[in-house]
């Protein structure tokens, strides 16, 4: 028995295998198998792992005679892994070689059930590079939520699904009797969020640089370049019945709905317009009642986003265009006002001057709760030359180096950019806290969890 199972599905990964196979194979910690699932590839894959199981005994190879696909590839995997843990990868990724090791200690030493990875994305044909996680500010805070009733729906709805974005307990897979659902796309869905509704214990990788960089591009053999959304929507009704069967639909059953309106939206963006308006007109007719959306009693109970998201469904044709027009910043502020209005009753408090970084459309909708409830604001800082010296409702827009050193506080709009700004402060040698709303509204962090003091 090894301590880790990796399951490796492959159908002709091509030019990219060789690197994702050395990565693996030469990662720090050593106490692993390699089960590769050839899913019938024919471009000369097999060929290059028979060069590698030469080189390394610990890879394991099993081959189908016909394309049965990546969720049946990783069950199988599942059935003949003997790891005390596992780990699911994609044969076109690329691994940091201190991947394993990282995820293991933190896996040991939370007892945890899974662990949270994170990861990025890049074009294919473009380096991966070093990218920061999108998080690693606030990994002491996120060991906090280690278990499924601690996080907010948010949280959890924003957590990724990606076979590859976890680390699992072997026994947490086994007795719960984990499968990928037989689908083409979509077939993680059930995985990724059955795992975490039954999880007892949630630990976070929070490495500075994500150790994993997951591959994105157009093959003809990419399912994703013909989605049909009508598979996601399979997965969220075998979701809901098998959470009903583990009788934990009651407890979580409004955070799936959130999340499958949220998909229900995506899907529709990326899917070709044929197949979205399909889509939108199923959902109308049965589709949203089958995934018990309809029940008036539950419907304050949604967000406000999930509520506006289900009476635009109902109320609106495909034609109208109102799925391009969503702003979620927008309903955030409107979800969680009260919230909003008690951190600046705090910053007044303790008497901190405050300032905002991000003067775009969300900097407006920002300003106007601001100018609304009277918030005592320095102004607003943004990186766009043209912008400054103009202003946001009555605030005034600076350049970094004008406000930054005259504000304790930064409130950071954009959480895909506050490592960037992190960087850019730390650059100009200016002591000064940079605060995540983010992580305060939309995770409910505390105020002190939500900052981080440059």
């Amino acid at each position: 028995m090894c301590k880790i199972s990796i399951i490796m599905p492959i159908y002709n990964p091509g030019i990219y295998f060789r690197e994702a196979l050395e990565g693996i194979l030469n990662q720090t910690y050593s106490d692993f198998e390699l089960i590769c699932i050839d899913d019938a590839s024919n471009d000369g894959t097999s060929d290059l792992i028979e060069e590698f199981q030469k080189r390394d005994r610990r890879i394991k190879v099993y081959v189908h005679s016909i394309n049965k696909g990546a969720a049946i590839s990783r069950n199988e995997g599942i059935s003949l892994a003997c790891g005390e843990y596992i780990f699911f990868v994609d044969a076109d990724d690329v691994f940091e070689t201190d991947l394993l090791e990282k995820m293991i200690c933190v896996a040991e030493k939370n007892k945890a059930d899974l662990v949270c990875i994170n990861y990025n994305i890049f074009q294919d044909g473009q380096e991966y590079g070093e990218r920061k996680s999108d998080y690693y500010c606030f990994g002491k805070s996120l060991q906090y939520y280690n278990t499924i009733d601690k996080c907010s729906k948010e949280f959890i709805n924003d957590m990724e699904l990606g076979p590859y974005s976890k680390f699992y307990r072997g026994e947490f897979i086994r007795v719960n009797h984990l499968q990928f659902q037989d689908i083409k796309n979509s077939n993680d869905v059930y995985f990724g969020l059955i795992a975490i509704f039954l999880s007892q214990k949630i630990s976070f990788l929070t490495e500075p640089i994500n150790l994993i960089h997951v591959r994105n591009h157009k093959s003809l053999s990419r399912i994703s370049n013909n989605r049909n959304p009508f598979n996601n929507y399979a997965a969220y009704i075998h979701l809901k019945d098998e959470m009903e069967k583990y009788n934990i639909w009651d407890k979580y059953g409004m955070i799936v709905k959130e999340r499958f309106l949220k998909n229900c939206i995506h899907e529709i963006k990326i899917c070709n317009t044929d197949n979205g308006k399909k889509y939108y007109d199923y959902l109308r007719l049965n589709g949203l009642k089958e995934m018990g959306m309809m029940d008036s009693t539950n419907f304050y109970q949604l967000s406000l986003l999930a509520q506006m998201i289900l009476n635009s469904f109902l109320n609106q044709s495909f034609e109208s265009g109102w799925i391009s027009n969503i702003n979620y910043f927008d309903y955030l502020l409107k979800e969680k006002i009260d919230r909003l209005q008690y951190l600046f009753e705090y910053i007044e408090k303790i008497e901190t001057k405050c300032g905002v970084w991000g003067a775009g459309k969300n900097g407006e909708l920002f300003a106007e709760f601001c100018q609304k409830f009277d918030c005592k604001l320095e102004g607003f800082i943004d990186n766009d030359k043209k912008k400054w010296g103009k202003k946001i409702y009555t605030y005034p827009i600076y350049s970094p180096d004008d406000l930054l050193g005259k504000v304790d506080l930064i409130i950071v709009l954009n959480q895909r950019v506050f490592n960037e700004i992190y960087e850019q402060i730390i650059s100009s040698n200016v002591s000064v806290r940079l605060f995540s709303i983010n992580m305060y509204l939309k995770y409910e962090f505390s105020y002190e969890q939500s900052f981080i003091d440059i």
